[in-house]
Formats: structure tokens, sequence, C-alpha cells
């Protein structure tokens, strides 16, 4: 696995700690006996606005994602599923998405049927 899933992984883990540590300290079983809010966290940081800046950054890395993949298709005449899986490091199935999502935007247009043949080009 590349490094981006090791780093999903772990953020994954790190959140799901953090929310047990939050229940945990929610029912009163805290060895400190502090009286902070059930849902903050260091900093007065709220669980859902942690959630919502992961979400936040996720979107950002999408948005770069999609930039990335109009760059290629700009200076190389279009661009193919294999092309952005190697390009953004994501499976098939995410740079299938990546490619629906901007033609739907009417960025690109899907030249081929299926398969290997199908190539993405600048609208």
């Amino acid at each position: 696995m590349n490094g981006f899933w090791w780093g999903l992984i772990l953020g994954f883990i790190i959140s799901a700690l953090g929310a047990w540590y939050l229940v945990r300290r929610g029912s009163g079983q805290t060895d400190s006996g502090a009286d902070n809010a059930v849902n903050e966290v260091g900093g007065g940081d709220t669980v859902p606005a942690i959630f919502a800046e992961h979400t936040r950054q996720e979107q950002e890395q999408k948005t770069q994602f999609l930039e990335q993949i109009m760059t290629y298709a700009r200076e190389h005449g279009g661009v193919s599923n294999d092309e952005v899986q190697k390009l953004t490091n994501v499976s098939d199935a995410t740079a299938t998405r990546y490619l629906q999502e901007l033609e739907e935007q009417g960025k690109l247009k899907q030249e081929g049927n299926t398969g290997r043949g199908v190539r993405y080009a600048v609208i």
C-alpha cells in the first residue's frame, strides 16, 4: 500500500480512538475528573468541528486531483482512466468517478464506449 492509504488508515484509527476517549470521558470514567464538556477535545475543538475539518481536507484533495486531471488532459490532448489512476494514485473506481464528475461539469467528453479504448477529451 502507498502512503496515502496508510495515512487514511492511521487517520481512521486515531479518529476512532478519539471518539472512544470522548465517549469514555462523557460517561464519567475519567482518571482526571475534569469537568470539560463531553464533545470537547484539547484546544476547545468539538468533535463535529474535527470531522468537518477532515471532510474539508478530503474535498480540497479531490479538487486538487480534478485540477491535475484537467491540466494533464489539456497538455496531452485527453486522458484515460489508467492515466488518472497513475496521476492521482487512486483506484479504478475513484478514477472513473472523477472522470464522470468532470464529464458532468462539461469539462471532458468521453470518446469510445468501453474498455481500454475509452478516452476523455477536453471540451
